[in-house]
């Protein structure tokens, strides 16, 4: 009788551990698609934002554009902003060249200045 009380316990205790860890995985995962897909700036007021120059090179990709950014304080992760770029037009035009970004500045606002489509000046 004591064994099968024991053993409802300890499935019990085990269910409970799973949920616990589910939850734990799902909320991981909610901030991180926050991270990627929010397009909101690393620093939300100018007084606090960071500026630098960046060099793309030809040939240079996102990934190594957003690793000189993350490099420089401008966003927080090179490869959330590599993931979140992916999902814009201009992904992949990037224009060779010297250009002044701001921490203040969406993701998508820097995506705007560092890369063309046709048509654009």
């Amino acid at each position: 009788m004591k064994n099968n009380a024991v053993k409802a316990i300890i499935k019990i205790l085990i269910y409970l551990l799973i949920i616990m860890l589910l939850v734990y995985i799902f909320m991981i995962a909610k901030n991180i698609g926050y991270k990627i897909f929010s397009d909101q700036p690393k620093d939300s007021a100018d007084s606090y934002a960071t500026t630098a120059t960046i060099e793309v090179r030809e040939g240079e990709t996102m990934l190594e554009v957003g690793k000189d950014l993350q490099s420089k304080e401008i966003i927080d992760n090179a490869y959330f902003f590599d993931i979140a770029m992916r999902f814009e037009e201009k992904y992949g035009y990037l224009k060779p060249g010297t250009y002044e970004v701001s921490s203040a500045m969406k993701p998508t606002e820097i995506l705007d200045i560092i890369a063309h489509v046709d048509g654009d000046n």
